[in-house]
């Protein structure tokens, strides 16, 4: 695999690993907001932990990129 090439897939990989939290957490919380009858407050829930999971992942990638192009 090309650099160029490799350097898109693992942006794309970072982009997925950031975004999936922050969809997933809401969806989460509304299916058990449902099931448990508690009004919309688990979906509320789930976004603030999936934002909080998505920007994580993305600092982590992002210090991970900075520490190799230091060296």
């Amino acid at each position: 695999m090309a650099p160029g090439r490799a350097k898109m897939l693992r942006y794309g990989i970072i982009a997925l690993n950031s975004l999936t939290p922050i969809f997933a957490g809401p969806v989460a919380g509304h299916y058990l907001d449902a099931y448990f009858k508690t009004g919309s407050w688990l979906t509320a829930v789930g976004f603030v932990l999936g934002l909080a999971t998505g920007f994580y992942n993305l600092f982590r990638e992002a210090n991970a990129i900075a520490r190799e192009m230091k060296g």
